[in-house]
């Protein structure tokens, strides 16, 4: 299946008009997923769109395939985690991956439980910022929870201190309790 794929102009310049003048660039972790269509595929189509915009590709994790977490489903997903600077503040930035997502075919259900999709993309982390509003969380909260995002983000940066637990990724991978199948993708 081929994706037809663009990115809305409009939201690119609404971005870059709100840009922080004279921001500080800062280095998030962005987890990327797909268990839907040509999967290996539209991960390589998000991470171009993503690098459309202000953020700039440090580096990204081998991709993982990985049993469904927390939903009823026979289809696998592949995740992968990268690291991208930029200087787009959180709330923009995550405006803009979910309309990556929606061009990309995400379709989110009007439940609040897992769904089979095309795309899915999570801000990890946004520097050592934490955001707590009703629209987005940061640190992702389920980090610590999720073999699929840790894995991944273990071969980035396993240093990586979480801001509210004051623990490495490591630390986070050594103590997580999910034992869902996961294998390096190729």
């Amino acid at each position: 299946m081929s994706w037809v794929w663009h990115v809305h102009l409009s939201t690119i310049w609404r971005m870059v008009e709100e840009v922080h003048k004279g921001g500080k660039s800062e280095h998030v972790y962005i987890s990327l997923g797909s268990n839907l269509g040509d999967r290996e595929g539209i991960l390589a189509i998000a991470i171009k769109c993503i690098t459309q915009s202000k953020c700039t590709l440090i580096s990204k994790s081998p991709i993982y395939e990985t049993a469904p977490w927390g939903m009823n489903s026979e289809l696998w997903f592949l995740n992968q985690v990268i690291e991208v600077t930029t200087i787009i503040s959180p709330a923009n930035l995550m405006s803009y991956l979910l309309q990556i997502e929606n061009d990309l075919g995400r379709e989110r259900g009007k439940s609040f439980s897992y769904m089979d999709r095309a795309i899915d993309l999570d801000i990890l982390f946004y520097g050592k910022k934490i955001v707590n509003s009703s629209q987005l969380q940061i640190p992702h909260p389920k980090i610590s929870d999720r073999l699929f995002i840790l894995k991944p983000f273990l071969d980035l940066n396993p240093n990586f201190i979480h801001p509210k637990t004051s623990l490495s990724i490591k630390a986070h991978y050594d103590k997580c309790g999910d034992k869902t199948l996961i294998k390096e993708w190729r």
